[in-house]
């Protein structure tokens, strides 16, 4: 089923309302939409965003398969989620996101930081991963490893082995980012090979992207359909 599963709407930092979202996917050929929303513990919009899916779901139902989820940050190194837990269950997936790498001195890593201590952030961000793989609440690892493009800091295939082995254990997917081009290409093959569970997504938060990055969806599409691996 050719499917774009994260795209942002109005009701967080999208450009367009997930009607126009969805019509635009249906133009574009798509057969299934993923919208998904950035969440704060404190968003107060969360359910009405709920409720308007569920009516789009039933007034596109035979035309679009439509699904939901919510894109929550990472607070700390444990892998902590800037969510409300009893959204959970009201959506159809959870994306776990590094935006920001933590630091264990409860702060963030940013670019600009002076100096810049690359080891120090390289080994936060690894236990800040780890601690999202095992969180139960997380199905799907967003944009993986985009952040440490940022620093210039590459994987190692030591890393990639241990990402590869602990979503397998607590069984997470890991998406395939067409914005970010993320996972790179050592990693998404470790992927492919080990049969882990993919999606696919655009990151859009526009129908301009939409339409900018339904080439890439669909490559990638036909490349994973090839080991099931969607």
């Amino acid at each position: 089923m050719l499917s774009d599963l994260h795209n942002h709407s109005t009701f967080s930092d999208g450009i367009n309302t997930c009607e126009e979202m969805i019509e635009q996917a249906i133009s574009l050929g798509l057969q299934r939409i993923g919208l998904v929303e950035h969440v704060w513990r404190k968003s107060e919009w969360v359910l009405d965003f709920i409720d308007s899916t569920n009516r789009l779901i039933e007034k596109y139902e035979g035309v679009i398969q439509i699904v939901t989820g919510l894109e929550a940050k990472v607070l700390t190194c444990a892998g902590e989620l800037d969510l409300n837990d009893k959204w959970r269950n009201k959506v159809d997936y959870i994306f776990g996101s590094i935006h920001r790498i933590p630091s264990r001195s409860n702060q963030f890593h940013s670019i600009s930081d002076k100096p810049l201590n690359k080891s120090k952030v390289y080994e936060d961000w690894l236990l800040t991963i780890q601690g999202v793989l095992k969180n139960d609440s997380v199905d799907i690892i967003a944009h993986p490893a985009a952040e440490l493009k940022h620093y210039k800091i590459p994987l190692d295939n030591q890393t990639i082995e241990m990402l590869c082995y602990l979503g397998q254990r607590f069984g997470k997917a890991f998406e395939v980012n067409v914005k970010h081009q993320v996972p790179v290409q050592p990693f998404l093959t470790q992927l492919i090979n080990r049969n882990i569970l993919l999606s696919i997504g655009s990151d859009s938060h526009s129908i301009i992207e939409q339409q900018l990055y339904i080439k890439d969806i669909i490559v990638i599409h036909e490349i994973l359909a090839r080991y099931n691996l969607i």
